[in-house]
């Protein structure tokens, strides 16, 4: 299937690059949230242009990690949207793509989230919102690509 602009189809073409990893070379890490992969796979999201235009942008230094809980959101979200089909070439790409890094959660990872879970009662971050923090704070990472203001009040920078 081919979508066009403004329908209700995944992207067939998605803006997924390859970085190589070279030694010596301090790599650019962002994680990337359930939002962005949404607006990146759905050719009628408000957000896709801009999404697409920025990854395409981004330099082989640059990695984009992709967590197991936002994979979990992205493609429940896209199956339930497009079918399964679709939810299962997203996945093959993300899994695959060497512009991704595809990272599992923790035990420790887990119990990290769970604190920030129950720390921030007043804040409507989901779940999967705190993972991601989890997994920033872990590896040291201030950016990422997010349409989820959430990350905002998280104290992170918003990409794009």
């Amino acid at each position: 299937m081919i979508p066009t602009p403004g329908s209700n189809t995944i992207g067939t073409s998605m803006a997924w690059g390859r970085v190589a990893q070279v030694e010596g070379l301090t790599m650019r890490q962002i994680l990337v949230d359930t939002s962005a992969l949404c607006a990146l796979a759905d050719r009628s999201d408000r957000n896709h242009q801009s999404v697409v235009r920025f990854v395409r942008s981004q330099s082989e230094q640059t990695v984009l990690i992709v967590t197991d809980y936002v994979l979990d959101e992205t493609l429940t979200w896209v199956k339930a949207r497009f079918e399964a089909q679709p939810a299962i070439e997203l996945g093959e790409r993300i899994r695959s793509s060497d512009f991704c890094r595809f990272t599992r959660l923790t035990a420790d990872d887990e119990m990290a989230t769970w604190e920030i879970f129950k720390r921030y009662t007043d804040k409507e971050w989901s779940y999967t919102d705190c993972s991601c923090l989890a997994v920033m704070r872990k590896f040291g990472i201030d950016e990422a690509l997010s349409t989820d203001q959430h990350f905002v009040q998280m104290g992170v920078v918003m990409l794009p």
